[in-house]
């Protein structure tokens, strides 16, 4: 899910990502390819679950608001 893109080139996007670990959330640096990566992908319980995580972060409220907006659809294959 999307929060930023500047639309530069390489990790020109900044999004929410399952921690590499498969523990917690991390914002990362992305170029396009790598919202195509399971840690880019998530269920709607998955996103259920991150949303209640951001909202647990100061500035929480509003930073779920933009994660919400930011949330495309992966089409699949």
């Amino acid at each position: 899910m999307i929060v930023g893109n500047d639309d530069r080139g390489k990790l020109s996007i900044i999004a929410w990502q399952k921690d590499f670990t498969g523990h917690g959330y991390a914002l990362s640096l992305d170029d396009p390819d790598d919202l195509t990566d399971d840690e880019a992908i998530f269920t709607d319980s998955e996103f259920s679950d991150l949303i209640k995580h951001i909202k647990t972060l100061p500035d929480g409220e509003w930073q779920a608001k933009v994660a919400e907006h930011g949330k495309i659809e992966v089409k699949g294959e």
